[in-house]
């Protein structure tokens, strides 16, 4: 007889219940990060938390892609430490912004879609600005605005867009501005250790980089790969370019919107070193989540499953101290908390699930993703599971990244599948270690705002 919680998990009405439900027991990572003093150092860094929307690892060159992408992402990722294995929780924005930026699952901050605001609860921001960094912050993704609450905690938060998306008209704000704003906020800077969050738009859909990067992965030799313009098994209708149909069109822009954004990076790191803010800082790299290219006839488009090319991100961590190399172990976004605090001398409030990723654990993380109300994702070492309402998959994502072959109808994994049920039902469990508002019950958008989230595919 199949496993009781996975039973349980299967509900539609146990899933809904998850999204009421506060805080998980402290796990043993948790008690893990509680147990060691955060140290304090002679000089505390500045700390750079940098996200690119909608990155895929496996289109960086430093995660093995043959396109010249990214040149100088890997150049930052040669020097200091990658991270093979990095997990978002959400496949959206603002779930996974409100985890990586308050230590919790998407679930315990309430925030499960990109429509809801992100209540008053400890952040990264608040935390640093309590511990005496100055807290500066610049985002680029119309659903981070101020209104939504993420601006909470900054000393300065700029969420000013002006660029409009084709298609659709909703603002957004290119990457050249993003950098142009932070070195001005930069410049301004006098005294003390600062933390910064800098969120990038680009390479978020419709892909449309600027020249000369529209042109640098065009292919005119390859076969045509037409398709559709439609919602699901084929083009989006929001990332449509004119008359082209073929998929490595899209896929060229793509690749042409990350190189476009890595010059902007390297753009960043050179005022960092040339202004001396770049030696002695912490710098963590991430994206919020992946992208379809076609898995499972999905294209060009996030927030509708928890598969490895939506929930996989690249992870590179720079330190003073000189960090280097590769780690093959699994981690999550839930780790930054942890990490960021430790490295400004900032002791937790809170008993963090996440760990510090400048160690090495030998015991894998829990790691656990969310689809909104429809279903979670647990990563335990190489194996994953993914339930949909009442349906599960369980893939050896060592063996098999692109989640190829389902092994839930294999008898020699129903144990396996029980356990790891039992574990993804345990952090869903009540506790109150996260205070959180009730949900308002004023609806705070607007009709036009509900307008733009719905043309983005998030109402």
């Amino acid at each position: 007889m199949e496993n009781q919680n996975t039973e349980i998990l299967h509900t539609r009405r146990d899933v809904i219940k998850w999204g009421l439900c506060g805080l998980t027991g402290a796990s043993l990572s948790s008690s893990l990060f509680l147990s060691g003093c955060s140290r304090t150092p002679s000089k505390r860094p500045h700390i750079f938390l940098i996200v690119v929307d909608t990155l895929r690892p496996d289109h960086l060159g430093c995660y093995n892609y043959p396109r010249q992408t990214s040149p100088n992402v890997d150049a930052f990722a040669a020097e200091n430490l990658l991270f093979q294995k990095c997990f978002s929780h959400a496949p959206v924005t603002a779930p996974s912004c409100s985890s990586f930026l308050t230590g919790f699952l998407p679930h315990e901050t309430t925030i499960l879609n990109n429509s809801t605001r992100l209540p008053e609860v400890p952040s990264i921001p608040k935390l640093m600005k309590k511990g005496g960094y100055k807290t500066y912050g610049v985002v680029s993704n119309y659903v981070l605005r101020k209104k939504m609450g993420f601006g909470q905690g900054f000393d300065v938060y700029d969420d000013q867009m002006d660029d409009k998306e084709i298609n659709r008209g909703t603002v957004e704000r290119v990457a050249e501005k993003t950098t142009d704003k932070a070195i001005e906020m930069l410049g301004g800077h006098s005294e003390g250790p600062l933390f910064m969050w800098i969120h990038y738009q680009d390479p978020h859909g419709p892909y449309v980089p600027p020249a000369p990067y529209n042109e640098l992965f065009v292919n005119p030799d390859q076969s045509p790969h037409p398709l559709e313009i439609a919602d699901k098994g084929g083009i989006p209708p929001y990332q449509k370019l004119g008359d082209h149909t073929d998929y490595h069109y899209y896929l060229s822009q793509y690749d042409g919107e990350i190189r476009y954004y890595d010059d902007q990076f390297g753009r960043l790191l050179s005022w960092l070193k040339e202004n001396g803010m770049y030696e002695d800082s912490m710098i963590l790299f991430t994206s919020d989540h992946g992208e379809a290219m076609g898995e499972y006839n999905y294209f060009f488009a996030h927030g509708h499953n928890l598969s490895n090319n939506q929930i996989h991100v690249p992870l590179i961590l720079k330190e003073a101290d000189g960090l280097a190399g590769t780690r093959p172990d699994t981690v999550q976004h839930l780790d930054i908390v942890p990490t960021l605090l430790r490295a400004g001398g900032i002791p937790p409030e809170l008993p963090y699930r996440g760990r510090d990723l400048r160690t090495q654990y030998a015991m894998p993380a829990s790691i656990c993703s969310e689809l909104n109300v429809a279903g979670a994702s647990l990563v335990l070492g190489q194996y994953k599971l993914i339930i949909y309402g009442r349906s599960t998959m369980l893939f050896d994502i060592q063996k098999d990244p692109l989640e190829r072959q389902n092994l839930a109808s294999d008898p020699s994994h129903k144990g396996r599948i029980g356990q790891m049920a039992d574990e993804l039902y345990r952090l869903y469990k009540k506790e109150d270690f996260l205070k959180v508002e009730k949900p308002l019950k004023k609806d705070i958008l607007t009709e036009e705002e509900k307008k733009k989230l719905k043309s983005l595919g998030y109402l």
